[in-house]
């Protein structure tokens, strides 16, 4: 994430189907495990694209910026795998 810890915390929560507050704690970890890693990283990779998408800078940088989210994604999925 280069967004901060904040925003992948909210990620997290939305792509486990929690109430978003930025608190990791347990509701959060078992909503994780319920939907399963590899899910999980599609989701925050699904959502980080349309952030990206919707910034007015995206023209200048989001071949960089989807090139990174690919390479990430990629890493993330070996992992959860």
């Amino acid at each position: 994430m280069n967004s901060g810890t904040d925003r992948a915390r909210r990620y997290l929560q939305t792509a486990a189907g929690v109430t978003v507050d930025g608190q990791i704690g347990p509701i959060t970890l078992a909503a994780v495990q319920r939907v399963g890693a590899t899910e999980i990283v599609q989701r925050i990779s699904d959502r980080r694209n349309a952030f990206y998408r919707s910034l007015q800078t995206f023209p200048t940088f989001g071949k960089g910026w989807m090139r990174r989210l690919h390479e990430v994604t990629g890493q993330a999925l070996g992992w959860a795998r």
